[in-house]
C-alpha cells in the first residue's frame, strides 16, 4: 500500500474553514458559463468552489468532467486524494481515483481505490471491470476470478466491447490444452458418428477363423 493511499484510508477526516455560500456561487456561475459552451471558463469558477469550501462535493463532480477534457488529469488526482481524505462516504471520488490511476499507469493504486468504492458498491459492473484490468495489469491472482464476476455482472448491450474485452483477457490466462490430450479429442469427435455403424455389424465383425478345426468363433 503506497504511503498516499495509506495516508487517505486511515487519517482522521479533516475539518476546514469553509464558506458555502460562496462556494454554491461559485458554482451556480460555472454551470451557466458550462451550458453557454464556455468550459474552460466554468472549470475556473468550480475550481474556486473547492477552494471556498473544500466540503462542496458538487463542485468536485462538475468540475471532473472538465479536468478530463482539459487533460489536466493531475489536478484531479490532487483534489480527489484531498477529497476522500474529507469524505469517507465520497463514493464518486474513489471510483475516479480508480480510473484516473489506472489512466496513469499506476496500478497498485488503482487497486486499492476500487477495492474501497467496491466495498461500499459491491456490484456495480463499470467499477467490477476497472477493478479487473487493474488486477490484469499487476498480475493480481484475483484477475481471472474477478473478469468472470464482470461477465456475470454485465449484461448491458451498450457495453459489448467491454464484454469482449473481459473474455479476451478471460481466455488469455486459461491455459491451452495438452497437444496429446487435444488431437485425442478431435479423433474422438471424428470416430463419434461410426460408433452406431460398427455396434450394428459388431457380431459380424467378431467372426472370424478358427485354429484348423474348420469352426467359427462367434461373437456373444
Amino acid at each position: 500500500m503506497t504511503t498516499l493511499i495509506a495516508a487517505i484510508l486511515f487519517a482522521k477526516p479533516v475539518s476546514a474553514g469553509a464558506d458555502r455560500a460562496n462556494a454554491r456561487e461559485f458554482t451556480r456561475i460555472g454551470t451557466a458559463l458550462a451550458e453557454s459552451g464556455a468550459l474552460k471558463e466554468a472549470l475556473t469558477f468550480y475550481q474556486q468552489a473547492i477552494e471556498s469550501d473544500p466540503d462542496y462535493t458538487e463542485a468536485y463532480q462538475l468540475a471532473l468532467p472538465l479536468w478530463l477534457s482539459t487533460k489536466d488529469e493531475a489536478r484531479a488526482i490532487t483534489e480527489l486524494e484531498r477529497l476522500t481524505l474529507r469524505c469517507r462516504n465520497c463514493a464518486f471520488a474513489w471510483y475516479a481515483l480508480g480510473a484516473l490511476y489506472r489512466r496513469a499507469e499506476q496500478y497498485n493504486s488503482a487497486v486499492l481505490a476500487y477495492e474501497v468504492y467496491l466495498g461500499r458498491r459491491p456490484n456495480e459492473p463499470d467499477a467490477v471491470f476497472g477493478f479487473a484490468m487493474a488486477l490484469v495489469a499487476t498480475k493480481d491472482a484475483r484477475a481471472k476470478e474477478t473478469l468472470e464476476r464482470y461477465l456475470a455482472l454485465e449484461d448491458r448491450a451498450e457495453r459489448a466491447d467491454y464484454r469482449a474485452e473481459a473474455e479476451r483477457r478471460l481466455a488469455e490466462m486459461t491455459p491451452a490444452a495438452d497437444p496429446q490430450v487435444a488431437r485425442a479429442l478431435r479423433l474422438l469427435r471424428m470416430v463419434a458418428p461410426l460408433r452406431g455403424w460398427v455396434m450394428a455389424f459388431w457380431p459380424k465383425a467378431l467372426r472370424t477363423t478358427g485354429d484348423g478345426d474348420g469352426g467359427e468363433i462367434h461373437g456373444s
